[in-house]
């Protein structure tokens, strides 16, 4: 039993003084591929038909708000071009994170963290410009509305919605047909002070 202990002693010896001089090549990290990059697969007309934006929006508006890739280059980092369309494609589709990570061959986890951090980065930069008004801005904006149409209670607008309409016909009946492909109009939608947001 001993001789065999020596026998595997000496083999292990051997070994580690083989490794030690064969020179370890790590295996070569996988990247993104240039295929993957929005701007670079579609044209102009093709993107703004998919993210809504153009393309010269998207650089060098959008982009620049969100974060720059990590730094340490751990874990295959998205690009932020990458984190923008994704983001913009989810907004934009009403389609389910799963099907937009299809779409980029990324992961639904992935497309959910990069949808959560690049809303609440632009969201963060978006505060600047609106934001609800303080208690006389309320006062002040409910007299505007109360005198432009006699709304009482508004203290202001947040976006528009499409309601469905059948074709109005006449003269230019197209002119009510939305980018869905449906007949609508484009509706504001009214807060008021006893609303909640």
């Amino acid at each position: 039993m001993e001789a065999v202990g020596r026998i595997v002693d000496d083999e292990f010896v051997e070994f580690v003084r083989y490794a030690r001089d064969v020179p370890y090549n790590p295996p070569p990290r996988k990247y993104l591929r240039d295929g993957d990059n929005p701007l670079e697969c579609f044209s102009d007309e093709e993107f703004v038909k998919r993210f809504r934006f153009t393309k010269e929006t998207v650089i060098g508006t959008i982009v620049p708000l969100v974060a720059a890739d990590n730094g340490d280059k751990r874990g295959l980092p998205v690009p932020a071009i990458v984190k923008v369309t994704t983001a913009l494609r989810f907004y934009g589709s009403n389609s389910f994170q799963i099907v937009c990570g299809d779409l980029i061959h990324l992961n639904q986890a992935t497309v959910s963290r990069i949808i959560k951090v690049t809303s609440n980065e632009l969201a963060g930069h978006l505060l600047q410009y609106a934001h609800f008004p303080g208690p006389g801005g309320i006062r002040s904006n409910q007299r505007k509305f109360y005198d432009l149409g006699e709304f009482p209670g508004v203290t202001g607008c947040i976006d528009c919605t499409h309601i469905c309409i059948s074709n109005p016909g006449g003269q230019f009946p197209e002119l009510y047909r939305n980018r869905k492909q449906y007949m609508s109009l484009n509706v504001q939608v009214l807060t008021s002070r006893s609303w909640t947001l």
